[in-house]
């Protein structure tokens, strides 16, 4: 890219605000001592700092190792950061203190077979990522979709954007069709109008275009989600924006928990209870929609990872992820179970979270045998036991929230799960 100033310009100009965090899960790959890296570019428009809360997994009894370092990219020698963790490392916050206005880079490297959890706080400071991208099996988005880096500018006076798909035959698995694409990502325009790439020949899958209607040329466009695929736009910059767009306060809403019969089940309340008033709630690749309704209640089977979007109106609409609201997890455990249950104890988890049925017991990034295994619905019905394993299977039940018991060595450790 040219400038990032001008980016900025750009930027103001879509009525787009910075990321206010980043939740990303970083994998190991399985190439030489299981390595990987990542890089997010950083612009700064004065001193300041950013804070990466990070919780680390080590796949290896003996190694591990996991280091960040952060440095200015517009000078010759700029190490702000370098920080390491090894195998007895444990969850943290470090923080970072940027010195002047600037760019600056964030890696995050890897080996052993660690992997590491991290919520970047970003502190109004502009976070991008500068290169292909939009598709990568080594960050995982999918716990926050609101995250991804999926903001790109389309300048003005461009009626179709071009891109590429550098990994489309995968394990010379057959190429990528256009269907599989829209399957992969899903493109939003200026006004959060789902868009479908197509391909540019029908006999060769190397090209795809997005058609760009008048009047959308000149903003941020966004692709909402990702998959295997690795994405490289050909006629406009490979510059992808981890942002936000300002909320509208005519598309403003409330979401709360209400005990109906007995079961629990979480309220979206639009605060205008007027106007053309129209929501879309996307959870577990599914999009839910509804129309002239002020309130709506969400499926049992809604996870805290859904994102729900209230229009009011063609351009005007507010975005959020049912887990950030501050009371819902609360609520809803507190509705589901009679009382509040902490969520995580003493580095105990279950892994992957969310996940598709088969859940391992981690304590401190280890497996672990647990005792007994007691997995409860969203109204507190037990629905499965386990006893004496590492892993528990509940493939069959439907997708939606269950919170589990775990009795390890005689403790006990409660906390909820998502079964995407």
């Amino acid at each position: 890219f040219k400038d990032v100033a001008i980016m900025k310009a750009d930027f103001d100009k879509s009525n787009l605000v910075p990321a206010e965090k980043i939740d990303v899960f970083i994998n190991y790959t399985y190439g030489k001592d299981y390595a990987s890296r990542s890089e997010i570019d950083i612009k700064a428009d004065k001193a300041g700092s950013f804070q990466i809360k990070y919780s680390p997994q080590f796949g290896m009894s003996q190694m591990g190792y996991i280091n960040f370092t952060v440095e200015a990219t517009d000078k010759t020698t700029g190490i702000v950061k370098d920080f390491s963790v090894d195998r007895n490392g444990t969850a943290s916050i470090l923080y970072i203190a940027l010195p002047a206005a600037g760019t600056y880079k964030l890696t995050v490297t890897t080996k052993y077979k660690s992997a590491v959890a991290l919520t970047i706080i970003t502190n109004g400071n502009y976070f991008y990522r500068n290169g292909p991208f939009l598709g990568n099996t080594i960050e995982n988005y999918r716990n926050n979709l609101l995250s991804l880096p999926g903001y790109f500018h389309v300048p003005q006076g461009l009626k179709k954007v071009y891109f590429s798909i550098n990994n489309s035959n995968p394990g010379g698995m057959g190429y990528a069709t256009a269907a599989a694409i829209n399957a992969a990502f899903l493109f939003k325009d200026n006004n959060n109008n789902t868009v479908t790439a197509k391909l540019v020949n029908s006999t060769d899958s190397a090209l795809f275009y997005l058609d760009i209607p008048a009047g959308s040329d000149g903003y941020f466009w966004k692709a909402f989600k990702m998959e295997q695929y690795r994405l490289c736009f050909s006629n406009i910059s490979n510059v992808q924006w981890y942002a936000a767009k300002k909320a509208c306060t005519d598309a403003d809403f409330k979401i709360s928990v209400e005990n109906k019969s007995g079961n629990c089940i979480t309220k979206l309340s639009a605060i205008a209870k007027t106007g053309n008033l129209k929501w879309q709630v996307y959870d577990a690749g599914k999009l839910y929609e509804y129309a002239n309704m002020p309130e709506i209640d969400l499926p049992n089977i809604i996870s805290p990872n859904a994102i729900i979007t209230l229009f009011n109106g063609s351009d005007c609409y507010t975005t959020k992820r049912l887990g950030d609201d501050p009371g819902f997890i609360k609520n809803f455990t507190a509705c589901a179970t009679g009382s509040t249950i902490p969520l995580i104890a003493a580095g105990v988890v279950v892994y992957p979270n969310p996940g598709t049925g088969i859940f391992k017991c981690q304590q401190n990034g280890q497996i672990v045998l647990a005792n007994q295994i007691l997995i409860y619905n969203s109204i507190g019905s037990k629905v499965a036991a386990f006893s004496n394993t590492q892993q528990f299977n509940i493939v069959q039940l439907p997708a939606g929230i269950y919170y589990y018991q775990l009795v390890i060595d005689g403790h006990t450790y409660r906390g909820k799960l998502v079964k995407a």
